[in-house]
């Protein structure tokens, strides 16, 4: 069978839910360099330790401990050196299946081979939407029309903080030489994940619309983000299901700078009883902005 079956999946799925003690006993803390503004005019330099609702917990260099700063007395936050805190683990290698999404005020761009865009923006704390553009299959397919445009709201919930996630959305797909706009071939996803942004592990489903049709079984996805260094993340992606008629596998790795990411992944697979891989990796570029 060139495809997982739903007990199977249903077994990796309890299988994940089953690590959750291991997955939080393995956080990690990308260790980057702050400065902190406070409200009264103080600057204070240190590595970051921890944030969360109260405040900020970081290294302070100057005296050699750890201080936390209350939330209402910082002003801003800015990043030092060449590494930041990653959003990258809003996209897996190409899919947006995962249960983290934007921060308000957070912007993300990705590029895939230069040939597909997309940008993101976070609208709330929990809703961030974005919008892309693909000339690869206009391309191929010898369109009169340029581009594939796609439209991709995302919730994202958290039911424990920094540790359980619930991701809800979909794409909205605009091909060429389709009537109908948004509304004939979409995905809509629903993902859970265990972990942070910096280290997770994600199971979830998506329902494929093929011109204007909801196919009858799901696309199921497993997907992995595990930050080695602040610099530098191993992740991977496996999708499988009948609607792709087989499954695929992307292992790769992303590398985290201060504003730009970089993932390289390897496609391998099987579809319809034959096994297929890439002759290249495939390369993604990402722009961030963060919050203050």
């Amino acid at each position: 069978m060139p495809y997982w079956s739903v007990s199977r999946f249903s077994g990796l799925f309890f299988f994940l839910v089953s690590l959750f003690p291991a997955v939080a006993a393995a956080q990690f803390t990308p260790d980057y360099e702050v400065l902190i503004t406070t409200t009264d005019g103080r600057a204070l330099k240190g590595r970051s330790v921890r944030q969360d609702s109260s405040g900020y917990q970081f290294w302070l260099k100057d005296a050699r401990r750890e201080t936390m700063i209350n939330q209402d007395q910082i002003h801003r936050i800015d990043t030092l050196g060449l590494w930041s805190p990653p959003v990258g683990s809003y996209l897996n290698q190409i899919g947006p299946n995962t249960s983290y999404g934007l921060k308000k005020g957070e912007v993300y761009w990705r590029s895939y081979m230069l040939t597909a865009n997309f940008a993101a923006v976070g609208i709330t704390d929990y809703f961030s939407i974005g919008a892309g553009f693909d000339i690869a299959s206009s391309i191929l397919t010898a369109s009169d029309h340029t581009f594939t445009y796609a439209i991709a709201p995302k919730f994202s919930i958290p039911i424990r903080k920094d540790l359980i996630n619930v991701g809800i959305g979909g794409i909205f797909l605009n091909l060429p030489d389709y009537e109908g706009g948004f509304s004939t071939h979409n995905f809509y996803h629903a993902t859970f994940s265990v972990g942070s942004r910096s280290r997770n592990l994600s199971t979830g489903l998506a329902m494929v619309q093929v011109e204007g049709n909801l196919r009858p079984s799901p696309v199921y996805t497993m997907n992995m983000n595990w930050s080695v260094k602040s610099f530098f993340a191993l992740q991977a992606e496996i999708l499988t299901g009948a609607p792709i008629e087989g499954t695929i596998v992307l292992p790769g790795i992303q590398l985290i700078g201060r504003r730009l990411d970089f993932n390289l992944t390897y496609p391998l697979g099987w579809n319809v009883g034959s096994f297929y891989y890439s002759p290249f990796p495939l390369g993604a570029l990402s722009f961030k902005i963060s919050r203050p």
